[in-house]
């Protein structure tokens, strides 16, 4: 549910969404991943620490998306690392996100 409620407020379940930030990173795909720390766009300086590379985050093939982002969670900051988690959905009942799942 956590991770629908973060998509939601990023991308808008969008995979193909780039955003671009001030210091000159970018975020990339369904959960914003940003070029600076998780991939590489050939352009900015990067970690890279899911080793890959920024434009794979663009196609609806999201699993590559998802390890990247459990990378994300299990750092330091977790599900912190987004703004849009702590804004909307940290603290809330997500319930709802998983309606009609039968999970």
């Amino acid at each position: 549910a956590s991770g629908l409620c973060l998509a939601h407020y990023v991308s808008g379940f969008d995979t193909s969404v780039v955003d671009h930030n001030l210091d000159g990173s970018n975020q990339y795909g369904i959960f914003q991943l940003n070029s600076a720390w998780w991939c590489d766009n050939g352009v900015t300086p990067t970690k890279n620490l899911c080793h890959m590379e920024c434009h794979d985050l663009l196609n609806r093939h999201i699993l590559d998306d998802i390890m990247c982002a459990k990378k994300v969670v299990s750092s330091r900051d977790g599900m912190n690392a987004w703004g849009s988690w702590t804004q909307h959905c940290q603290g809330r009942d997500l319930s709802e996100w998983l309606k009609g799942c039968n999970i």
